[in-house]
This record gives structure tokens, C-alpha cells and sequence, in this order.
């Protein structure tokens, strides 16, 4: 069994995560303005991309495509966008990194960044897409997602919202406490509705409280408690 780091190390060997929701909004708040967003829009389509929207449930209309990025950012990130050529548009924006977590003897991959236009014309294209990305191209894709510490608002509801299709769906779900390295089984929604005040909140505490989604039993090196709720 591998052996448990100090808090010292583990603070040290942690990624630091893009998560303060301040911090996100001001990043890509140019992904919001029309002028800004067809720049962006110019500088991905001149990146060597992947398309990936054969993990989409339904078909794109023939102006969208869904892209993958490796190459502008760190080794370790990746881009996925959804991009209208009709309008030189950015609509969906994805930031992925890939952790590597050697206590969990996985890499798992985080979105830092995920971001929508609000406009509405793209609404009814857009229905899924995250959801789609999220299970049918990163998960396939990698195995386990972590979450990233966004811990309130939109970041905390999105991963609700995630959580529980996942245990719908009989996946493996994980309470993490990435500082300890304790590794918890979540069994059910009751059991996740008791987890809440664990896993999120505002002190900065939370930020190393994560949930872990996976198509495989994590892992044999990490003593596993399983949590199940009435």
C-alpha cells in the first residue's frame, strides 16, 4: 500500500485548480462580448483540432462544430469547444485538465472551465452538450473525473447534477479528501444529500473535498469506506 503523504507534501504535490468563481468570471468574461468572442473564435479554428462531436446524442446542425484542442495551453490541459461557423461564434467553452494523482493510482481528468452563451438562438444546440461531454467523450475517454473545487453556486449544481446521473447510471462515486487521501464510497443519493455540508461550502478548507465520478473501482492502494444514506 502506498504511504499516505504529510500535509505538508500533499499541499505541495496538489494541481492548483483555476476554482475561485470571481476569478473564473473575470477570465472568460470576453467570452460573453460579441467583438472578443469572434477573436477567440478566429485563434481556434487556426489550431491543429479534433472533431469529437460523434459523442453527442443527436446530431449538430451543419454550421456547428464540436472540437478538441491539445497543444495551446499546458501539456497537461486541453480545450474542447463548440464553435458556429455561421457566426464566427464561440458557444461552448470547455477547459479540461488532466490531474494524475498518484494516490489514487489514476489520472483523472477536471473541468476548470466551463462556460455557455447565454444567447438564444443557440439554446436548443446547445441542450446536452455538456452533459454529453462530460459522460460520452471524457469519461469514456479517461475512465474517472474529478471535480473541480468550485464549491457554490453553478460549479456546485452542475456537480450535483452530475453526481447524480452517475449513480443513476451505477457508476462508482467517490467522496475525496485529497489532503488525507480518504477515499469514501457513495452508495446513494441519500448518502450524497449527507455529504453536502462536507463537500461544499466557502472556507477554503473545501477546496481539497472533491467528488470523483469513474467507470472503474477505485482503488486498491486506498483503505475505501463505503457511506450509504437512509
Amino acid at each position: 500500500m502506498t504511504s499516505l503523504p504529510t500535509e505538508s507534501e500533499r499541499r505541495d504535490y496538489m494541481p492548483k485548480l483555476l476554482v475561485n468563481g470571481r476569478k473564473i468570471a473575470e477570465e472568460f468574461a470576453f467570452l460573453s462580448s460579441a467583438e472578443r468572442n469572434s477573436a477567440f473564435f478566429s485563434e481556434l479554428t487556426k489550431a491543429v483540432a479534433v472533431d469529437i462531436g460523434r459523442c453527442l446524442s443527436r446530431p449538430l446542425p451543419p454550421s456547428y462544430r464540436l472540437i478538441r484542442i491539445d497543444g495551446r495551453l499546458d501539456d497537461d490541459k486541453f480545450e474542447i469547444a463548440l464553435l458556429d461557423t455561421a457566426t464566427n461564434a464561440v458557444v461552448y467553452y470547455n477547459r479540461v485538465i488532466i490531474v494524475g494523482d498518484m494516490y489514487l493510482e489514476a489520472k483523472p481528468v477536471t473541468q476548470c472551465l466551463v462556460w455557455r452563451t447565454t444567447n438564444y438562438p443557440h439554446s436548443e444546440v446547445l441542450h446536452g452538450v455538456a452533459g454529453d461531454v462530460f459522460f460520452k467523450y471524457l469519461l469514456e475517454a479517461y475512465q474517472v473525473i474529478m471535480s473541480d473545487n468550485a464549491q457554490t453556486g453553478n460549479g456546485q449544481q452542475f456537480w450535483l447534477t452530475q453526481i447524480s446521473r452517475a449513480l443513476y447510471e451505477n457508476l462508482f462515486v467517490y467522496y475525496y479528501d485529497s489532503m488525507r487521501c480518504k477515499l469514501q464510497l457513495i452508495g446513494n443519493e441519500g448518502a450524497l444529500e449527507e455529504l453536502k455540508s462536507t463537500m461544499w461550502g466557502e472556507d477554503d478548507s473545501y477546496c481539497y473535498q472533491l467528488a470523483i465520478m469513474s467507470k472503474v473501482e477505485l482503488p486498491a492502494g486506498l483503505e475505501v469506506e463505503i457511506k450509504e444514506g437512509a
